[in-house]
């Protein structure tokens, strides 16, 4: 028996003030309402494998115009390469993408459980979009995404930003201009570098507790079903260039921290390229492994997911 693929939409338009649209408080984006749709796609709804999952939040003037925009895909992703000896289902991932007016901010990454909104802070219009109270609570409620403020309390941890070490990173293809250092709100460092093979875009990476551990800090997991990476490492998230080949340029901000610029012209960072020593490709049990498949060694799926 084949297939049957079913459509189900879960909400359309359909706010938290109990009519279609949600209410927002006076803000300097101008945003007055809110409006949620979910769209939800399959071959068998008791196996989220099969699934494509699409979550849109659109943001309105008091004209009733669509200034903001906010888009998750869950599913198939033609950016993510199909290795031939892959163990996982390696086209599928998760893109997001925000417009507020004329600023854009969009990635994609192979992690389907990413519920970390860090990576929509461009310092414009986009953060100030997703720092909304009600679209925050819209966000968490609705689709399972969190982010805390980027004012928050600093930890007490060295944040300067330096070259990445070899351990960090993965040992091909090399990370160019690799840069890490820690953020406010993570108690672990992020890397942030450039394929060479794709400079208009840049690769940032949150580190976990250990290596090969779920979201909550568990062993108790192989495979995919690991977030964190035989690395110690989350799938990278990759961050397209919101202006037509342009390049990511790796630097220090003013707080000595990690920072990308995007350049009309490819520059040179101040952060060496690094050739990772970390070897690992998959989780058995809680511990990094090492695994061949018959014909090939299996991609990594937290390695670079465009190579």
């Amino acid at each position: 028996m084949g297939n049957t693929w079913i459509t189900i939409v879960v909400c359309a338009a359909c706010g938290v003030d109990g009519g279609d649209r949600t209410i927002v408080a006076s803000n300097a984006l101008g945003v007055t309402q809110l409006a949620v749709e979910r769209y939800d796609e399959g071959v068998d709804v008791s196996h989220d494998q099969g699934f494509e999952h699409t979550f849109d939040l659109r943001g309105f003037d008091a004209d009733g115009v669509e200034i903001a925009h906010l888009h998750r895909h869950i599913g198939y992703l033609d950016q993510l390469a199909a290795p031939a000896y892959a163990t996982y289902d390696a086209h599928r991932g998760t893109e997001l993408a925000v417009d507020v007016f004329d600023d854009r901010v969009s990635f994609f990454t192979r992690d389907t459980a990413l519920e970390d909104l860090t990576e929509l802070r461009d310092g414009g219009r986009v953060e100030q979009f997703v720092e909304l109270p009600e679209v925050r609570q819209i966000l968490q409620r609705e689709a399972g995404l969190i982010d805390t403020p980027s004012g928050s309390q600093e930890l007490a941890y060295t944040n300067d930003a330096t070259s990445c070490p070899t351990r960090y990173m993965k040992d091909t293809p090399i990370a160019e201009d690799c840069c890490t250092s820690w953020l406010p709100d993570r108690p672990y460092r992020d890397t942030y570098h450039v394929n060479p093979l794709h400079q208009h875009r840049y690769y940032h990476r949150s580190a976990g507790p250990a290596a090969c551990r779920t979201n909550s800090g568990s062993s108790n997991c192989s495979g995919t079903d690991c977030q964190i990476g035989p690395c110690g490492f989350r799938a990278p998230v990759v961050h397209n260039t919101p202006t037509y080949n342009y390049y990511a340029l790796i630097r220090i901000d003013s707080s000595n921290k990690c920072d990308v610029t995007w350049t009309a012209t490819n520059q040179q960072s101040v952060f060496p390229d690094v050739t990772g020593t970390c070897t690992y490709n998959w989780c058995l049990n809680g511990v990094p492994a090492e695994v061949s498949g018959s014909g090939g060694t299996p991609s990594d799926p937290w390695g670079y997911p465009d190579t």
